[in-house]
């Protein structure tokens, strides 16, 4: 599926790269680098705009304004270069033209929707299969180059033991982040309304899977509970 949006976006950003180069050398810049520049910047401000919010969803961080109008100004204006390209010939021809300015713009947000969608989907599996930390019931014996779990036992190699520990401790540490992140949002949340934090939201804010966002308000309502309850005697 990647592929094929890839394939349309090359494709409709190379039909509108010169219809653009035709509006610059027809209505603006006379001299000869500009003319092949300009139109770098229309299409390339779309391109800048998603890489923004790639970036602000792999670190599960709100967009910022700029990045939106970004997209917005850089949607604006290569709509309205494709539409200059073909509008001396007739309204038709107008819309025909700016065709390929909506075909990239549906192909960059298709990208970004695959790219995101993708990270989230091995988030959530993570979470799915218990495999965070302590909790995934493995056993590593060095002594016989296996590792046991709840239903067999495998043999590995020690490099192949050693990337699964790797793995293991990567996972940990991210767990304890988005712990952490969490308890302060719940922390905040109840502060001012006066309860914990719904799954739905915790999830949109983080940006992450709604099983993990389930796994991580009932990890947090137990240690309220616990810590209400005091130190047992």
């Amino acid at each position: 599926m990647t592929v094929t949006v890839l394939g349309v976006a090359a494709v409709a950003g190379w039909v509108s790269y010169w219809h653009a180069v035709e509006v610059v050398r027809r209505y603006g810049a006379e001299a000869e680098p500009a003319v092949y520049l300009i139109p770098l910047t229309i299409d390339g401000m779309i391109y800048a705009s998603s890489m923004s919010k790639l970036w602000s969803a792999r670190h599960r961080v709100k967009p910022g304004r700029l990045s939106r109008a970004a997209l917005l100004v850089g949607i604006a204006a290569t709509l309205a270069t494709n539409l200059l390209q073909g509008l001396e010939h007739g309204p038709l021809a107008a819309v025909i033209a700016a065709w390929p300015a909506v075909a990239l713009v549906i192909s960059y947000e298709l990208t970004m929707w695959v790219v995101r969608s993708s990270r989230e989907i091995t988030d959530r599996s993570g979470t799915q299969t218990g495999s965070i930390g302590p909790e995934a019931n493995i056993m590593a014996h060095p002594e016989h180059g296996k590792v046991e779990s709840a239903d067999e036992t495998l043999p590995i190699d020690p490099i192949a033991r050693r990337r699964r520990a790797t793995t293991e401790a990567e996972k940990i540490a991210q767990h304890r982040e988005r712990l952490g992140q969490a308890r302060k949002l719940d922390a905040e949340h109840r502060a001012s309304r006066g309860r914990h934090i719904s799954a739905e939201k915790l999830a949109k804010v983080m940006r992450i899977g709604k099983p993990q966002a389930l796994d991580l308000v009932k990890t947090i309502k137990q240690e309220v509970a616990q810590s209400a309850d005091g130190p047992s005697s």
